[in-house]
C-alpha cells in the first residue's frame, strides 16, 4: 500500500514515514501543499492513505483535501493538527478525512489513527 505524507516539518515527515515503512508501506513525502497536490494530481489514483498537516505554508491541509475531492477523487486521509476546534475536525470529516491526530504526535496515536483509517468503511 502507498501513503502520501504532506507536512512542512521534516521531523514529522521522518517519524511518520519511518512508522509507515516499518509497517510495510511505500511512502511519498511532500514538504509543501503545492508539492503534495502535484503528487496527488499525478499519482493520486495509487495513493491509499494521505496524511496531511492542517497548517501548511500558503495552503492549509483542508484545502488540499478539498482540491483532491474536486478532481473527483477520494482516499482515506488523516489530518494532523494542533488545533482541535470542532469546526476544523468537522470540515475535515466533511472532506473525507477518516480521522485526525492532535499534535504533538505520539507514535501510539499515529499507529491507532492508521489502523482506524484502514478499518473504516470507505
Amino acid at each position: 500500500m502507498k501513503a502520501l505524507i504532506i507536512d512542512d516539518s521534516p521531523t514529522i515527515c521522518t517519524v511518520v514515514e519511518y512508522l509507515l515503512r516499518h509497517q510495510g508501506w511505500d511512502c511519498e513525502v511532500a514538504h509543501s501543499a503545492k508539492h503534495g497536490m502535484e503528487l496527488l494530481s499525478s499519482d493520486g489514483h495509487q495513493i491509499d492513505l494521505v496524511i496531511v498537516d492542517h497548517t501548511l505554508n500558503h495552503i492549509d491541509g483542508l484545502s488540499v483535501l478539498e482540491e483532491y475531492r474536486k478532481q473527483g477523487r477520494s482516499t482515506r486521509s488523516i489530518l494532523l493538527s494542533q488545533d482541535d476546534r470542532d469546526s476544523i475536525v468537522g470540515r475535515a470529516q466533511d472532506l473525507g478525512a477518516t480521522c485526525w491526530v492532535h499534535k504533538p504526535l505520539s507514535l501510539d496515536n499515529m499507529k491507532k489513527a492508521i489502523e482506524y483509517s484502514l478499518n473504516t468503511k470507505f
